[in-house]
């Protein structure tokens, strides 16, 4: 996780990473020097159904959010074994992260509320930038 305030050079710091990441593929014999590619959203500009999905109660139809999309359809469905890196570019809060903890830690498994699970193969990051944590406790006025 990339940690600091804005302006800081947290986006340059990991383009900067996948860069070097990615010119060294082929150059050094080592798997984790491979073509990595940025797909970034704000968690925050959209809605927890968008983001994760939702079951429409009307209907019983379910509709795939943001995050189920560019796991399965996105990196899944790339037979390469270029790195990806869902980049979650801003805040961070309780409701949306809660969320993303299996996929923090090292079971990389997405568990979505259609009770499927999508497990990340061994390759594959989860990146979270973030412009400052909204769980941390709050500085005291004077």
């Amino acid at each position: 996780m990339v940690v600091g305030e804005t302006g800081t050079g947290k986006t340059s710091c990991v383009n900067c990473l996948a860069r070097a990441l990615t010119e060294l593929e082929g150059k050094v014999d080592d798997p984790m020097y491979r073509k990595v590619l940025i797909l970034k959203l704000n968690p925050k500009s959209i809605s927890l159904k968008e983001l994760y999905g939702y079951t429409n109660v009307d209907t019983n139809e379910w509709f795939t959010g943001l995050i189920p999309h560019l796991v399965s359809e996105v990196v899944l469905q790339d037979k390469t074994e270029n790195k990806y890196w869902i980049l979650f570019d801003g805040p961070v809060d309780a409701l949306w992260i809660e969320s993303m903890n299996t996929v923090l830690d090292d079971s990389k498994m997405l568990c979505l509320a259609t009770v499927s699970y999508t497990h990340l193969r061994a390759h594959e990051t989860s990146l979270h930038l973030v412009c400052r944590l909204l769980l941390e406790k709050k500085k005291k006025k004077k």
